[in-house]
């Protein structure tokens, strides 16, 4: 998944390739399976990126403080109304029209942004696909390891972000690839005060002399 990250603003965009063999003279665009979680979707725009260049925002700022999406994007959808929360694979026209696309040539890079426009919250984006000219080209999110270093350099309660190194606190499910260094000020400890999952492939190295305290639930695969 693209993990929508919890501490600051947050840009993600996701990539689908149409190769040449498979291109057309757009007539219709929709936007299929859409799917991911967040705390407050108010919080979130999503904006499609044509091979051309052009920009289209499917939706900005809905839903108030309702949480997570599921949902399929058409002009010709029977309602512009969206359901909050936008879930159950529910279909509805985007806020700015997808016919801004027609007549362009599907083929190249599509580009999926989402912008979280505020601190704190955060979820991820799993899934999203296009349909052209009735056709689908679906793109399924799959999980990709980064080699990514969390270290816990304060002192204290673990979903504090100051405790770590550029104030970026670990995802709630470390990935594979990834790790966790428990490094806390002299005297100090570590208190995992939340739940943390620790993937396959992925390592939490607490150093000599230092102190992980689990009041909350770790669970390593």
């Amino acid at each position: 998944p693209k993990v929508i990250n919890t501490v600051g603003t947050s840009l993600i965009t996701s990539n689908l390739v149409i190769p040449a063999a498979m291109g057309v003279v757009i007539t219709d665009v929709n936007v299929v399976g859409l799917v991911g979680t967040h705390t407050y979707i108010k919080d979130l725009t999503f904006t499609l990126k044509s091979p051309a260049g052009t920009s289209v925002v499917l939706f900005d700022t809905i839903c108030g403080q309702h949480a997570n999406f599921n949902l399929n994007l058409d002009d010709q959808a029977a309602t512009a109304t969206f359901p909050c929360p936008p879930i159950g694979g529910v279909t509805v026209m985007p806020q700015f029209p997808l016919s801004a696309f027609n007549g362009q040539n599907s083929t190249g890079t599509w580009t999926l942004i989402v912008k979280d426009a505020y601190d704190v919250d955060g979820g991820e984006l799993t899934g999203w696909g296009l349909s052209i000219n009735t056709n689908s080209v679906n793109c399924s999110i799959t999980p990709t390891p980064f080699p990514v270093t969390y270290t816990f350099t304060g002192n204290g309660n673990w979903n504090v972000a100051s405790n770590w190194t550029n104030n970026i606190i670990p995802p709630a499910i470390l990935p594979s690839g990834s790790t966790i260094v428990i490094n806390h000020v002299v005297g100090g400890n570590c208190q995992l005060n939340i739940s943390q999952n620790i993937s396959a492939g992925a390592t939490l190295t607490v150093l000599t002399g230092k102190n992980l305290v689990v009041p909350g639930a770790l669970t390593i695969q």
